[in-house]
């Protein structure tokens, strides 16, 4: 879980030195934030977090526990990803 972590915090100081460079500070929370609420709500897809209960049981009922473990896994990994630009967006906004 390092590596998705350290793709996020790269990502947020490229859009970091890219709003540098251009002397635009909203481009930190536009391009970090974007990509952090995206990622988000991806994992929350992964995760089943947006359908009912019968639809959760359903899906955990048809699904083998190989497919489980790799939703879950890739819904982990998509919130590693996504907090350090989450963060980071959410900073530049009440900052700026």
């Amino acid at each position: 879980m390092k590596k998705p972590f350290l793709s996020g915090l790269l990502l947020l100081v490229i859009s970091f030195v890219t709003s540098l460079l251009l002397n635009d500070w909203e481009l930190i929370y536009k391009i970090s934030g974007t990509i952090g609420i995206a990622s988000f709500l991806f994992s929350g897809l992964f995760l089943g977090a947006y359908v009912g209960g019968e639809q959760l049981r359903a899906n955990y009922n048809t699904e083998d526990k190989i497919d489980h473990a790799k939703r879950t896994k890739y819904a982990y990994i998509l919130i590693s990803f996504s907090l350090p630009n989450l963060i980071g967006g959410i900073l530049a906004f009440i900052l700026i």
